[in-house]
């Protein structure tokens, strides 16, 4: 029962809610557009079993719904009617989908109940075949012969003794065959019995289950379906006193509807007045944007100028800029130009003197050494007048002649390489003062 209940409550859960108008109005000012509502024919419930749910309700929410149809409704009344339907229509598809089961159910036990005769069918058959039943003598009393057949054959054996005819022996053959006869019908009749007992309690026990399987499937569909009913007659009370609700409020806004009409006449005059205007200022407005559209080019011009004179003030103050840098940059060098001008010109005077003072010095040396060379020459003549001098004497003043005249030549050469150092000197500097810019006239 909870088990129904819960899947019943499940399948309805979020979806059988209707949903209901707030009392607040939330009619626009629109004009209402008459919708007329095409219900769709309810499906009657078909179940074998119970007929208690449907037709009176059914009728009553058919006369309910052409009621709605014959009135002009708006969208949300149509809306809500929407859900109703929903709601029937899964109503209606739950209500066939547990028939759906208990006619599986249905079926179930009917083919268990075949299977149960099937086996009921088969064992008799087993027990009736004479072949099984010559398997069965053989296997059940097997057991049995052979204790009865060892206790009468020692019996037998003690009885019999070699003397005895042929006669008597036969007699008591035949007398012990007819024993082993009597036991084995005794033991054939008690499994006959046996079987038969047990044949009718596997038959009685099948009938029982299969009893008990539709009983309970029958008073399970019995409770689903009281459910069923109990909710689906809830459901229609529901929707009919909704659309009652729906009705009465149609009803209180139908005044209201038309005062809306009254309210929507006028203002279509009024909005009639408001065109005209509205086309004189439209005109007006065109007139306006022509002249707007020559006003905006202008002043696109205008800007266009503006920033090519901007751009040539920013150009201006710019190169302004860089000519008191050329000129502050230019001072500068003409400053450095003369104090490098001054130092050179220092540097060369004294590089000028200090050459002119080597050159005296080695010209009075040369003049010394001339004349020294004078002094030795006229004694070595008047040396040589005497003829006192001799030979080895003559080697010795040769060679300091010699040293002497190569030292001049040093001399000479050290002279010589002075002034063409200085000229080089000289040639330098000038070139360094020509291309610093001071011109060597001016100095």
């Amino acid at each position: 029962m909870n088990e129904s209940r819960a899947t019943i409550s499940s399948f309805f859960e979020g979806d059988s809610s209707i949903s209901k108008r707030s009392n607040s109005s939330r009619r626009s000012n629109k004009s209402k557009i008459p919708i007329k509502i095409v219900p769709k024919s309810i499906r009657k419930i078909n179940s074998e079993e119970n007929s208690e749910i449907s037709q009176n309700t059914v009728k009553e929410n058919d006369k309910q719904l052409d009621d709605i149809e014959n009135e002009e409704n708006d969208v949300e009344i149509y809306e809500e009617y929407k859900k109703l339907q929903k709601d029937i229509d899964k109503l209606v598809r739950y209500k066939q989908l547990k028939e759906r089961e208990l006619s599986e159910l249905k079926t179930k036990s009917q083919k268990e109940i075949q299977i149960y005769l099937k086996k009921i069918e088969y064992l008799s058959n087993t027990f009736n075949n004479p072949e099984m039943n010559q398997n069965k003598k053989k296997i059940s009393s097997q057991s049995e012969l052979s204790e009865v057949l060892s206790a009468e054959k020692e019996s037998f054996l003690s009885e019999i003794h070699d003397t005895d005819s042929d006669l008597t022996k036969q007699k008591k053959f035949s007398k012990f065959i007819d024993q082993l006869e009597a036991v084995y019908t005794n033991n054939y009749n008690t499994m006959k019995y046996d079987l038969e007992e047990q044949k009718l309690k596997a038959i009685t026990e099948a009938k029982k289950n299969a009893n008990n399987a539709i009983q309970e499937t029958e008073m399970q569909h019995a409770t689903e379906m009281e459910q069923l009913q109990n909710y689906y007659q809830k459901t229609t009370q529901e929707q009919l006193e909704t659309i009652k609700d729906l009705k009465s409020k149609i009803a209180r806004l139908r005044p209201q509807d038309t005062q809306q009409t009254q309210e929507f006449d006028n203002s279509e005059k009024k909005k009639s007045v408001l065109l005209l205007e509205i086309e004189k200022l439209q005109k007006e407005n065109n007139e306006l944007k022509l002249k707007t559209q020559d006003a905006d080019k202008l002043s696109a011009e205008l800007k266009k100028v503006t920033e090519v004179v901007e751009e040539l003030e920013d150009e201006k103050e710019n190169e302004l800029i860089a000519d008191e840098v050329l000129s502050k940059r230019f001072e500068q060098l003409e400053e450095e130009r003369n104090a490098m001008y001054d130092q050179f010109e220092a540097m060369i005077k004294d590089v000028h003197q200090k050459a002119e003072f080597r050159g005296y010095i080695l010209a009075q040396k040369i003049q010394k050494m001339n004349e020294m060379l004078d002094s030795k020459e006229r004694q070595l003549q008047t040396s040589i007048a005497k003829g006192s001098v001799g030979n080895a004497m003559q080697v010795k003043i040769d060679q300091a002649l010699a040293e002497k005249n190569s030292r001049i030549n040093q001399l000479e050469s050290q002279l010589m390489n002075m002034h063409n150092a200085y000229e080089k000197m000289t040639d330098m500097y000038e070139a360094k003062i020509a291309s610093f810019g001071v011109d060597n006239n001016a100095s």
